[in-house]
């Protein structure tokens, strides 16, 4: 009888150290999809005018790391997200920039790009957004 209480007892020991890990694994999970789901860092452009020189208007931002699924790319004409849609592109998860053709873009108009980090488990991140006007 006390050789099966020994056994009885190392198997509840086992299984509660089994649930343990199990339980802080989707704990570290939960926590690094917090990390991808901030917003995005812009790179360019991000200051209140962006000068066209050539045939495109390259929008940049720094690549999160690991655990992005994708990234949701979005151009407006006007001061914010309620202006008419230019461009609206997903983007695979390694993408760091977009090209948008500069003939798509307007002399002194103002535009807003938005854009947004998707985690792999399709958690969406805050916009992050800036407000320009084009100088051709």
């Amino acid at each position: 009888m006390r050789e099966k209480s020994k056994y009885l007892v190392a198997i509840i020991l086992m299984s509660f150290s089994i649930v343990l890990v199990i339980a802080s694994n989707e704990a570290l999970c939960r926590s690094n999809t917090t990390e991808v789901t901030s917003s995005p860092r812009l790179s360019y452009p991000i200051g209140p005018e962006a000068t066209i020189t050539g045939d495109y208007l390259e929008f940049k931002w720094w690549h999160a790391g690991m655990g992005v699924r994708s990234y949701e790319f979005s151009l407006y004409r006007g001061g914010g997200p309620s202006g008419d849609v230019i461009v609206q592109k997903t983007l695979p998860f390694d993408a760091s920039s977009i090209q948008v053709e500069a003939k798509l873009l307007e002399d002194n108009q103002t535009y807003t790009w938005t854009l947004r980090q998707v985690s792999d488990d399709g958690q969406k991140s805050d916009q992050s957004f800036n407000t320009f006007k084009v100088n051709k």
